[in-house]
């Protein structure tokens, strides 16, 4: 079952971008992956960056919190930019970091059995 996060108005309003208030951003964890979507612009909004990432491709996942809203960083093994949401409200900023870190090492894992 996948579980979907998305940014909170406000915060992408104040500290993100009027795009991103608008056509907020979101983080979905799949069975076996993790995929970002964010709208680039706001008068063409079928402009999308969608970013797929295996859990047993992913290095590390911090949590930094902040005054109102909280941001989840994504590592990956392979070198790549960064996945980053921010925006996020205290809660689910950590039970997305929580269940991310848990599929990682189910992830890990499975990978290890196949080996």
């Amino acid at each position: 079952m996948a579980v979907v996060y998305q940014s909170q108005r406000w915060g992408e309003l104040l500290f993100g971008s009027v795009t991103w208030a608008f056509h907020r951003r979101q983080l979905t964890l799949e069975e076996d992956a993790l995929e970002t979507v964010a709208v680039q612009s706001l008068v063409f909004p079928q402009k999308r960056k969608r970013e797929r990432v295996l859990y047993a491709q992913i290095a590390s996942c911090r949590h930094i919190e902040g005054l109102f809203w909280d941001r989840v960083v994504v590592e990956t093994t392979g070198g790549a930019k960064d996945i980053s949401i921010g925006a996020l409200n205290k809660s689910d900023a950590r039970d997305m970091v929580a269940e991310i870190r848990r599929r990682m090492k189910q992830g890990r894992e499975e990978t290890a059995k196949g080996t």
